[in-house]
């Protein structure tokens, strides 16, 4: 098939091949330890936002959803000194490893929470949270960000994962969930047969109320739940609880399940944030408005989808989250102590960040990633000839950070299964890329088209 116009490879260039210089002693100590953490925190954020695009197989999430999650989220490993070592286990987990007893002078924050928390690990320059604490925290003090986020986790499975952080001394704990409750994870027997019950009631109701707001309302009631029970958890260990609204994207066109599922949509929505909003109110937890944060700046643009942003708005993020807890009464107690000065220099570094498009070319692929997950649902379950707004936008959007990326996947089958970046959640685009590729050419001839 040929490809359209403007996409073509770039000519190839001449490069110059040089020894390389030789290399030190490689050392896990010291200066060397500090350097791999800075890389990792900076590239991991993008890699989970990639891994983040598509759903992996259904028996595999059913392994993941099901039976992982009764696997203990931390491990904790004796250490000669008597402490213990502990880190996240569960499998997809970021392993941030901590120590118990909790060391004098730390401040650790736990986030729990589905994709949108384990995006935050990380961002510019390290781990966005723990810059900040720099800036925000007494002298001597430092902020220690342990994050539990778990890509497609709904509430009811990350209450589970707070209950467990609640166990690791956390001065405080920050909760980014509401995108996942739409999705029917069923597991087992009885878990199924609760759950037609459940349908069949609600199909006598319709009889006489409208469908869609029930099914709204138990998504929402479902969501209620379990932030409730989160916070009553940890006010009855005297931690602070930082509900967070989720950044909303409404740029792009609905994708096709979504408008087919609009009864009960999977992802977040302007009533899950004022949900949110209300619930933290009522029980007295903090709330950092992520959603109104990123509105106002240049992470507005910022989205690799509708809901999942790109790391360079971590600083943003881990600020209001920092300033929110500083402020509200049950997180007064802190250590958190920054005058009005280090906050408003905070957040102007926070803003040059989530400006910045160092990483342009990484945040297209992740779109373009996006793109081929669209064009894969279409490919199998959609209609293949028709052209889908939201893929046109994705491409457009991917086009506009760096065109690279792109180019490079329409060059050949070979070239579009090399775009794709393997994981847990993205693991069956290379082996579709015969049904995708012909639907990716022509959605790039009718971006072409239209400019």
């Amino acid at each position: 098939m040929k490809v359209p116009q403007g996409f073509e490879s770039p000519p190839f260039r001449q490069f110059e091949c040089r020894p390389a210089e030789k290399a030190g002693r490689f050392s896990w100590e010291g200066e060397s330890l500090e350097r791999i953490r800075t890389i990792a925190r900076t590239v991991l954020p993008l890699l989970l936002l990639a891994a983040s695009t598509t759903r992996p197989a259904a028996q595999d999430l059913e392994r993941y959803l099901c039976e992982d999650v009764r696997l203990p989220f931390f491990s904790a490993a004796p250490q000669p000194d008597g402490a213990a070592s502990c880190r996240p286990v569960r499998p997809n987990a970021i392993t941030v490893p901590f120590r118990d007893p909790k060391p004098a002078g730390v401040f650790r924050l736990f986030v729990v929470g589905e994709s949108a928390a384990s995006i935050l690990y990380g961002g510019p320059g390290g781990d966005a949270f723990e810059r900040e604490g720099r800036a925000l925290l007494h002298p001597g003090e430092r902020l220690e960000h342990v994050n539990a986020g778990m890509g497609a986790y709904d509430s009811s499975r990350i209450v589970s994962v707070a209950r467990e952080a609640l166990e690791h001394s956390p001065d405080a704990l920050v909760v980014l969930s509401g995108h996942n409750e739409g999705r029917a994870i069923l597991c087992g027997r009885a878990e199924r047969l609760a759950a037609r019950l459940r349908e069949g009631l609600l199909r006598l109701r319709a009889l006489v109320d409208d469908e869609t707001a029930l099914r709204r309302a138990r998504r929402l009631r479902r969501h209620e739940d379990s932030l409730r029970a989160m916070i009553r958890a940890a006010r009855a260990r005297r931690v602070p609880v930082v509900l967070c609204t989720l950044p909303l994207d409404a740029r792009l066109p609905p994708s096709p399940e979504e408008l087919e599922s609009a009864a009960e949509p999977e992802r977040a929505s302007a009533s899950t944030n004022a949900l949110i909003a209300r619930v933290a109110r009522e029980e007295g937890a903090c709330l950092a408005d992520l959603h109104a944060a990123f509105a106002a700046s240049p992470c507005a643009a910022a989205f690799a989808d509708g809901v999942h942003w790109f790391p360079r708005c971590n600083p943003l993020a881990a600020h209001v989250v920092l300033s929110a807890l500083a402020a509200c009464p049950v997180g007064a107690g802190t250590a958190l102590s920054a005058g009005p000065a280090a906050l408003a220099a905070a957040r102007a570094r926070a803003l040059a960040d989530a400006a910045s498009k160092t990483s342009a070319r990484e945040e297209s692929g992740t779109v373009l990633l996006y793109a081929l997950s669209a064009l894969q649902v279409q490919a199998h379950l959609g209609t293949p000839g028709a052209l889908s707004e939201r893929v046109l936008a994705l491409l457009s959007r991917a086009e506009a950070l760096a065109p690279g990326p792109l180019r490079e996947a329409a060059r050949s089958e070979a070239g579009l299964r090399n775009a794709v970046r393997e994981s847990f959640f993205v693991h069956t685009l290379q082996s579709d890329s015969a049904a995708i590729y012909p639907l990716y050419l022509r959605h790039l001839e009718a971006l072409r088209k239209r400019r």
